[in-house]
C-alpha cells in the first residue's frame, strides 16, 4: 500500500469524521420545539432556564467562549447599550407555575466586555403577567416604573422592566439586583397555576447571560447552585 493511497485514506476518513461530528452538532442544536411554543416547567419550587432554548433576535449571540458556562452555550449582548430605553432584543420564555406562590428570581451573568464591575454589567427582565413583580431589600418594597406602583428603583425602569445587575468580575455569579446603590432581591408572585411569561432586553453591550432561576425560599431550597439541572421543556 503506498504513501499515496495512505494519505488519500486517512482524508477520506477525517472528512467523514467532520460530517458525522456536523450531524450531530445539528441534531443537538435543532429544537424539538421548532414551530410551536417551548415551555419551561417549575417542579418542586424551582425552575431552571437555559437561556440559549429560546428564538433569539438580532443582538444576541450564542457563544461558548466563557468558561464554566451550563447548558450548550450562553447568550451575549452585543447590540447598541440601551441606558434608559428597553425592550430592543426581547427574549421570550413561556414557564410553567405548579406551585403558586412567591419566587425569587436571579440570573448567572458575566461581565464579558471590560475590567469594571460597573459597566457591561446589565440586562433588561420584565414578567408582564406574574401577579406580581417587585423588589425587595430588609423588608423595603420597590417596583418597576411604568406599572402604575411605587415607589420605584434608583436608576433606571421602564414599562414594567427592571434593570438587573451584576457587580462581579472575571467570572459567573448569580448575585443579582436592581435598583442602584441600592441593591434589592427580585421576585415575581404567582397565585395560581398557569402558563406564565419571562422577557429579557438588551441593555448593555458586552453582558453575558447563562441561566434564569426562579424558586422559593423555603427549607434547604437554593436556586443559585450550578449543580442543578435544568428544567424540563415541553412543546405546547
Amino acid at each position: 500500500m503506498n504513501r499515496l493511497y495512505i494519505t488519500s485514506l486517512i482524508i477520506i476518513i477525517l472528512a467523514f469524521i467532520n460530517a458525522c461530528d456536523s450531524t450531530i452538532d445539528a441534531l443537538e442544536d435543532k429544537n424539538p420545539c421548532d414551530g410551536v411554543t417551548r415551555l419551561f416547567v417549575e417542579e418542586n419550587g424551582i425552575l431552571n432556564i437555559e437561556l440559549e432554548n429560546a428564538e433569539v433576535p438580532e443582538g444576541w449571540e450564542k457563544r461558548t467562549n466563557l468558561p464554566d458556562y451550563l447548558g450548550k452555550s450562553y447568550l451575549q449582548w452585543e447590540g447598541d447599550n440601551h441606558m434608559r430605553k428597553p425592550g430592543d432584543g426581547i427574549v421570550t420564555y413561556k414557564i410553567e407555575i405548579n406551585n403558586t406562590g412567591i419566587y425569587r428570581i436571579q440570573i448567572r451573568g458575566y461581565i464579558a466586555e471590560g475590567t469594571s464591575g460597573s459597566e457591561h454589567n446589565d440586562v433588561w427582565l420584565r414578567m408582564p403577567d406574574a401577579n406580581d413583580y417587585y423588589g425587595e431589600k430588609n423588608g423595603n418594597i420597590i417596583y418597576p416604573a411604568g406599572i402604575g406602583k411605587s415607589p420605584n428603583p434608583k436608576g433606571a425602569s421602564s414599562d414594567g422592566w427592571f434593570k438587573i445587575y451584576n457587580n462581579t468580575k472575571n467570572k459567573w455569579s448569580w448575585a443579582s439586583r436592581t435598583s442602584d446603590h441600592d441593591g434589592h432581591n427580585i421576585y415575581a408572585k404567582f397565585n395560581k397555576a398557569d402558563v406564565y411569561t419571562i422577557e429579557i432586553s438588551g441593555r448593555s453591550s458586552g453582558f453575558a447571560v447563562d441561566r434564569i432561576t426562579l424558586y422559593q425560599e423555603n427549607g434547604d431550597l437554593e436556586g443559585d447552585d450550578d449543580t442543578l439541572p435544568a428544567s424540563i421543556i415541553n412543546c405546547q
